[in-house]
């Protein structure tokens, strides 16, 4: 028999790992480097939560678990930095640094895809 015990845990362990992500997010906000050594700034992390029903009570409860850990394909914010050694040489971004695009505070008070959802529902 599955207890609030068990559900609560696979709810602990999912925010476990979603707070994992915004650790790495935020230790990585001014990351410009790709992990091939390319000039590509850091993309964001985001977890995908999903009801775990094979951890559901006898009065409808159901555990958690995580859907996966996806990175997000965003545009990075741009700086003007003419003297940085990375800055981008040629184009129409000539002169430009390309910075994560990741708002701490944002990171902070609520998840990646809540954000985005409200960010198309107002568009």
């Amino acid at each position: 028999m599955i207890s609030a015990i068990d559900i609560s845990t696979s709810r602990l362990v999912a925010q476990r790992i979603r707070l994992n992500a915004i650790s790495s997010n935020l230790e990585n906000m001014s990351t410009l480097i790709n992990e091939n050594g390319e000039v590509a700034p850091y993309q964001p992390k985001f977890v995908a939560f999903q009801t775990n029903d094979s951890l559901k009570t006898q009065h409808g409860a159901v555990g958690v678990k995580v859907g996966g850990v996806h990175t997000q394909d965003v545009e990075p914010k741009y700086k003007f930095q003419l003297n940085h050694p990375l800055v981008i040489k040629v184009g129409p971004r000539a002169g430009y640094i390309a910075y994560p695009s990741i708002n701490m505070i944002e990171e902070f008070v609520m998840p990646r895809k809540q954000r985005e959802r409200m960010k198309s529902t107002s568009a």
